[in-house]
């Protein structure tokens, strides 16, 4: 199974992204594993909320596949309209933009480091609200 990342994350445990949706972001996936050089295992274990080895490579993991997404910019300024562009269940359209406005406060020392505490602060407020992890 391939890691999710962001709206990915979101939607795909709300079930609000169509399957065409869930493959681009695959494809954005492993272009990015490979475009950043990040070891695999160590992405896996961000999504399952084990945030050791916090290497620049895994910080800027979120970054790569945020730019690709369109949900970022190279500076790391959210596009929250792309965001919710993405979501297709409108139910879950409030909740989401909740997270994203939350999560978006803090800037970290660049848009590697904002991308990674962002995914994070989104993690944690998934399991808050739907009350497990989102690879369960």
């Amino acid at each position: 199974a391939y890691s999710v990342v962001l709206v990915l994350a979101f939607a795909v445990f709300a079930q609000a992204i169509s399957p065409e949706q869930k493959e681009k972001m695959k494809k954005l996936h492993d272009e990015c594993l490979h475009e950043t050089k990040v070891d695999p295992e160590l992405v896996t274990k961000l999504n399952h909320a084990e945030y050791t080895g916090d290497g620049e490579d895994l910080k800027c993991f979120p970054k790569c596949v945020f730019i690709k997404a369109g949900f970022i910019d190279d500076k790391g300024d959210i596009n929250v309209a792309a965001m919710k562009e993405f979501v297709e269940k409108e139910e879950e359209k409030d909740k989401m933009i909740e997270f994203i406005e939350e999560c978006n406060k803090e800037k970290g020392k660049d848009a590697c480091d904002t991308a990674f505490h962002s995914y994070k602060c989104y993690h944690e407020h998934l399991v808050k609200h739907f009350g497990k992890n989102i690879h369960e």
